[in-house]
């Protein structure tokens, strides 16, 4: 009865046969775009730990077939993952967009090595025009101690020098429900992002990805009139961001 009342909001799918069988079910729900969910796939041995239940999303196997059945049906797939694992089963199904860069959390108390993206990871990620959100900000939500938090940091400063040498799309989301894109802006530039290329991420590359149909960070004849106004040159305080003094939503005065 549980499961049954949680697909009011969620489908639940632990096999392949079983996302077939529940494919119509998802379709009719619409929308561009199916959230999947990976966490630790890389150890089947905690499906037999009851406390887990629920915090394990789907096996490689599963997500590879749901990307499928979506890519079928023209939905895009973006795969929340953990672990370094769980990224390089998000990249083998075939997903659009990875949502966290392994090492936004340890909720396991794992080695940090368990979230460090391989070379060949990032490669295949690149090639595949697989974009990843960052959501770095939202390790602030753990209220971890000192040296795990400092852990983590350096695996996301890695794991971030990797994704842009090997040139893959990197978009700006920060998971912090109680906040905004800001979060993360802050946080990638904590991180030691340059503030060029954050200004980028955060006014052309990202809103781009998401709609990809709109003319979006551009100042040409036809763009759309969706800007900010600052008082100084984020460049130069990247705290200019926080406080516009001017906001217009698709010609739009926001006040």
């Amino acid at each position: 009865p549980a499961a049954a009342a949680q697909q009011q909001l969620i489908v639940l799918v632990d096999s392949p046969e079983q996302a077939r069988a529940q494919w119509p079910a998802i379709l009719a729900r619409g929308g561009k775009w199916l959230r999947i969910v990976l966490s630790h796939s890389e150890r089947p041995e905690l499906r037999e730990q009851p406390a887990m239940f629920g915090r394990l999303g789907l096996r490689p196997e599963t997500a590879a077939e749901l990307t499928r059945l979506a890519h079928a049906d023209g939905r895009r797939v973006v795969a929340h993952v953990e672990t370094a694992a769980d990224f390089e089963a998000a990249l083998a199904a075939g997903v659009d967009t990875i949502a966290h860069m392994p090492g936004y959390a340890n909720t396991l108390n794992e080695a940090p090595a368990q979230f460090v993206i391989s070379e060949a990871a990032a490669a295949q990620a690149a090639r595949q025009r697989t974009a990843v959100i960052t959501t770095t900000a939202a390790t602030g939500l753990f209220k971890l101690d000192e040296a795990p938090l400092a852990a983590l940091r350096e695996v996301q400063r890695a794991n971030l020098a990797r994704l842009q040498a090997a040139g893959v799309p990197v978009l700006v989301g920060s998971d912090v429900f109680i906040g905004t894109a800001r979060n993360e802006l802050h946080a990638l530039a904590d991180l030691g992002l340059d503030r060029a290329t954050l200004l980028r991420l955060a006014t052309q590359d990202t809103p781009r990805a998401l709609f990809p149909g709109r003319r979006l960070g551009c100042f040409e004849p036809g763009c759309e009139a969706s800007f900010l106004l600052l008082g100084g040159d984020p460049l130069a305080d990247l705290a200019q961001v926080d406080m516009p003094l001017l906001r217009v939503k698709q010609g739009r005065l926001l006040t």
